[in-house]
């Protein structure tokens, strides 16, 4: 379509009405005038469609400055009203419409007429929204904005270069070209947002106009929703308009029968504008969350009037709001009292929205309504009791919790209204997009537990649409869908493996680089949270254990999107949280997926590699976890380690590792995945940033328990750090049984021996903490009737955590008679009943784990060795009856002991034969039985030839006990900067086709650990005088015969008692 420049036609047709105009009275004119408008005004509503809209226009002069005069300003306003109504929904349109020179034209012309002619307050309101509304005005980011005059100017000029414009368009299009394409639209863009700019004057003007209403409440809502519409966004400008909103509202008030003439889209919009626009740093930002709620609690009439979408946007612009102030804790007593009035704001507002949603009902609710309703309860914390208030594994502290003084009533109220969220929902999940699925299931796992799911068949049929909706293969779903839905079935413990496998087959490894971190962590944790199988896949990324032609192929989906994540973090590792980053790890540790070259990337982005080759490199550092990062970081190197044990029961003799069990596997694992230097540094840097900060103290019980148990199975021995675990777990116990019940004060059995069994594993003595405890483990494992029994014990405790428990006091070598009658009671049952197979039901296992069996004889051989007066004994039927059917491998996180397996290292033979070398009589391997330490030494055991104690080499007359300690005796003392010449300088070796890991420790920073100074107290209890010889001392005579005859002559000679009278 061609526009002809202004003709000498148009010219002279404007002279004539200006001759005619000499002839007719002004009163006429006007008439006359006016009633050509309106007829304008006519033809304009009745256009079908943007185009003849625009031939309209074209016919009334608007090439002409300010249209000639031909519009007036309710012509411009119906005109751009009536274009953003032909344009919603039709993007071709749009186009068309931005591209046709009448439009620009158009836009011009009113440039020109507003700043000539008076426009009022309904004109310039639907000419803001409909700009908005065909999304012409640029971000103020793009487009700043700017003063008052420089705004005309910008205008004027715009228009003025849009007109030149389209001329030499018309001009080329005569000559020829008729392709010439639409050059203005960049200049159009910036002129609506300097046109919407001058609206925000004018209205800002208004508003200041004492006692001035010059806008009406709908006009009002529809400025702020077009500001915010397009990131047009003046704050001071919001402030003006919304307290004369609140000011003309309190006004109307004051008269009879007010509130009927209220309209909750106004306050709605208004909301949604904010929210937006992220404006929650208003001067009337409380006073204006207080006024809603007013209006919404005071006038149950106004809140009915509620349209779905109003009160939908509502609650989803205040959850929006509340998400971005809470992101940091007020400091000044102002601020403080603030949040206070904002909290209570939105929790009156919220309140107000879950009684009409369970009064009203939500049949009339769309998909999109549905699902923001619910996702705003989540965000918000409503009624979350405190049982699941704090945030889960895949959390972060930034999620509301709003107070209340009614916690029972608003949990019962959000559970109302979540339920009718839910029924409505249900028919309707075909029609949502993937998006709200996502959204209402994780409200749902964020307002309610596993449980309450379980007791729901409204919930459960949701969840389960939920994911045959995402899993359905037509459907368009996004990598944040699959993420946030996987994580919200696991959160609720709903586990279908096969929709599981599914919808993380739907990740595509081509796309993954486009994968948000939070994505790939959550679709990870969640898999493993659900336990999802993975089959000998899993060994596909162990470079330690598993030799390269053992590594499989991936075809997993699961195991596919465990890769992508690791490779994704290895890549992009300052693109994931903290958050993000301790959960891959987890995950990977929870599920049994070996990584070595992940955990080492992740440890030395965190503390730096041992030979950093970037100078400009700066670790990441622990600065930013939280406590339960760091203790879920802790948590996944020592699962990590431990997972060489599964891997040598798979591959067996395959195993690139010569040995794959206890805890020397664990040791050499741990060196050959992550490097030993690089381990220490990184849990000496973990330790001290618990120690940073008073971070102890906000560590939630779990947290503490994890990071002690991963210290004690890594055998990394942190003085300072074990030692402020002991004071919080002290602390904490005296505060519960004070009285002071909270999540902080409630330890669980299975943390409480945690921390004992770690504390016992790297030999640390427990100081006052066995008597602080003891009151405490009463306290939590009494029954309803407030009484001790074997079944009130089981509900606290597994068996295995009562055996470390008592290990741990053997270790201690203190022996609380209250606590050993809980710990004897709920491993063997009282006195009177002491039943293996009734101990076995009410502990829902199949008897005592072998570790727990050797555990209890050797506790009962410490406590009667010791002075303690009130003793103990096992049952007549003690072992052989009480061993379990089918050992297992599920709690060897903690193991003590195994059963006793008699082997002779090469270093240990060498030592045999440089004694005999020297006339030191003695055998290898000698063994204690029960029936020995029974008969000899009056333990309370059944006399039975079952094997106890063994000594590596002994001279069985003279009672001399020589026991040679490799590194699994031992823990690495790693407080403070270790020193360049304390790293740690083992090195891997090949040995017959088997990885070794050569240890060249100097006994600098080792200690012996529980086990062994447990062991060679028991010797010394029976009689026997114990000789160590660490394998760093034994290493260092090189194999020369004549140092290790005198090496072995000398520590005979410096050991107490005549031990050479019969050499």
């Amino acid at each position: 379509m061609s526009l002809k420049s202004t003709s000498n036609g148009q010219e002279n047709n404007v002279t004539t009405r200006k001759q005619q105009s000499k002839s007719v009275s002004p009163q006429r004119q006007a008439r006359r005038y006016s009633f050509e408008n309106r007829e304008l005004n006519q033809k304009i509503v009745q256009c079908a469609d943007a185009p003849s809209l625009l031939k309209v226009l074209q016919n009334a002069g608007i090439t002409k400055k300010a249209a000639g005069g031909s519009l007036n300003s309710v012509n411009f306003s119906t005109s751009f009203h009536r274009l953003a109504r032909h344009s919603v929904g039709k993007q071709e349109m749009r186009a068309q419409i931005l591209a046709d020179p009448r439009f620009a034209l158009l836009l011009a012309s009113l440039a020109e007429a507003i700043q000539e002619n008076q426009f009022q307050s309904r004109e310039i309101s639907n000419i803001g929204w409909a700009l908005a509304k065909l999304r012409l005005p640029p971000p103020s980011k793009v487009v700043p904005m700017a003063d008052q005059n420089d705004t005309l100017m910008q205008m004027t000029a715009c228009a003025s270069q849009i007109r030149k414009e389209v001329v030499e368009m018309a001009a080329k299009r005569r000559n020829g070209q008729h392709d010439a394409e639409a050059t203005w639209i960049p200049v159009l863009s910036k002129l609506s947002g300097h046109i919407l700019d001058h609206i925000g004057f004018t209205a800002d003007a208004a508003c200041r106009k004492k006692g001035g209403q010059a806008f009406q409440m709908q006009e009002y809502a529809n400025l702020l929703w077009s500001w915010s519409t397009v990131s047009r966004v003046d704050s001071s400008k919001f402030d003006v308009v919304l307290k004369q909103m609140m000011s003309q509202n309190q006004q109307l008030l004051e008269k009879p029968n007010a509130i009927d003439d209220l309209q909750p889209q106004e306050w709605s919009n208004s909301l949604w504008a904010i929210a937006t626009a992220q404006l929650d740093n208003l001067e009337v930002y409380v006073e204006l969350l207080e006024f809603v709620a007013n209006l919404m609690e005071a006038y149950p009439k106004f809140c009915d009037r509620f349209k779905p979408q109003e009160m939908s946007n509502t609650v989803w612009s205040l959850a929006t709001l509340l998400s971005l102030t809470h992101k940091n804790q007020p400091t000044g007593e102002a601020d403080i009292v603030n949040r206070r009035r904002e909290d209570q704001a939105a929790l009156s507002i919220i309140r107000s929205a879950a009684l009409y949603i369970t009064r009203k009902g939500t049949a009339t609710f769309k998909s999109q309504e549905l699902s923001n309703s619910a996702w705003a309860m989540a965000t918000m914390g409503f009624g979350i009791g405190p049982s699941i208030a704090e945030p889960s594994v895949n959390s972060n502290s930034n999620y509301v919790v709003l107070g209340s003084g009614d916690p029972e009533g608003d949990c019962e109220m959000m559970r109302d209204a979540l339920l009718e969220i839910v029924r409505s929902s249900i028919p309707l999940l075909p029609r949502f997009r993937a998006q709200e699925l996502n959204n209402l299931a994780w409200s749902i796992a964020r307002l309610v537990d596993g449980d309450f799911v379980k007791s729901q068949p409204h919930l459960q049929l949701v969840l389960d649409g939920i994911g045959q909706q995402l899993s359905n293969e037509r459907r368009f779903i996004t990598s944040q869908d699959i993420g946030t839905t996987l994580w919200s079935l696991a959160t609720l413990e709903v586990v279908n493996k096969s929709l599981y496998r599914t919808l993380a087959a739907r990740l595509e490894p081509s796309k993954v680089h486009t994968y948000k971190p939070q994505e790939l962590s959550n679709t990870v944790w969640a898999l493993a949270t659900a336990e999802i199988q993975v089959g000998p896949e899993r060994d596909a990324f162990d470079t330690s254990l598993v030799p390269e032609d053992l590594r499989p192929m991936i075809r997993d989906p699961a195991v596919l999107t465990f890769a992508m994540a690791a490779k994704e973090l290895m890549r992009r590792p300052h693109e994931f949280k903290t958050q993000e980053i301790k959960d891959v790890l987890w995950s990977f540790a929870k599920i049994g997926i070996r990584h070595p070259q992940l955990f080492k990337f992740v440890a030395q982005h965190i503390v730096g590699g041992e030979d950093e080759g970037d100078p400009n490199f700066i670790p990441r550092g622990f600065g930013d976890f939280s406590a339960q990062g760091l203790g879920n970081m802790a948590l996944s190197y020592a699962r990590h380690a431990q997972l060489a044990a599964d891997v040598g029961d798979r591959l067996k003799a395959s195993s690139a590792l010569a040995a794959s069990n206890g805890r020397l596997a664990v040791y050499t694992t741990s060196y050959l995945d992550v490097g030993e230097t690089l381990l220490h540094r990184l849990f000496n840097e973990l330790a001290d940033a618990y120690l940073r900060n008073q971070m102890m103290q906000r560590c939630k019980p779990q947290d503490l328990a994890n990071s002690a148990w991963a210290f004690a199975v890594l055998g990394l021995q942190h003085s300072s750090f074990m030692e402020e675990i002991k004071k919080e777990l002290s602390k904490r116990t005296s505060r519960y049984t004070g009285g002071e019940i909270n999540g902080m004060t409630q330890v669980k059995g299975q943390e409480v021996a945690n921390v004992l069994w770690a504390l016992a594993t790297l030999n640390i003595q427990a100081g006052d903490l066995i008597r602080s405890v003891t009151p405490y483990i009463q306290a939590i494992c009494k029954g309803r009737n407030k009484e001790l029994t074997a079944v009130s014990i089981a509900n606290t405790f597994k068996r295995q955590e009562l055996a470390n428990t008592a290990w741990a006091c053997a270790v201690f070598g203190e022996y609380p008679p209250k606590l050993m009658d809980i710990l004897y009671t709920g491993l063997l049952g009282s006195t009177t009943d002491e039943d293996a197979l009734f101990m076995a039901e009410i502990h829902g296992d199949d008897g005592l784990q072998p570790q727990a069996i050797m555990t209890l004889l050797y506790v009962q051989a410490a406590l009667d060795l010791s002075d303690n007066k009130r003793k103990k004994s096992l049952p007549a039927n003690f072992p052989e009856g009480w061993k379990q059917i089918a050992p297992s491998r599920n709690d060897h996180m903690t193991d003590t002991f195994d059963e006793l397996n008699l082997s002779t290292s090469k270093m240990q033979r060498a030592v045999s034969s440089a004694f005999s070398r020297i006339g030191f009589h003695h055998v290898e391997e000698h063994v204690i039985t029960m029936e020995e330490m029974a008969h000899n030494h009056g333990i309370n055991f059944a006399p039975k030839p079952v094997e106890i104690l063994s000594i590596d080499i002994a001279d069985v007359d003279q009672k001399i006990a020589i026991e040679v300690d490799g590194p699994a005796h031992f823990v690495a003392h790693i407080d403070g900067a270790i020193q360049k010449e304390e790293e740690g300088r083992g090195y891997t070796k090949v040995k017959k086709g088997k990885l070794e890991y050569q240890y060249m420790w100097t006994g600098e920073r080792h200690l012996i650990n529980g086990p062994t100074a447990l062991k060679q107290r028991l010797l010394c209890s029976l009689g026997w005088k114990v000789i160590s010889i660490p394998f760093w001392e034994w290493f260092e005579l090189k194999g020369d015969e004549t140092a290790e005859n005198d090496y072995c002559t000398k520590i005979l000679r410096q050991a107490p008692g005549d031990m050479l009278r019969d050499t």
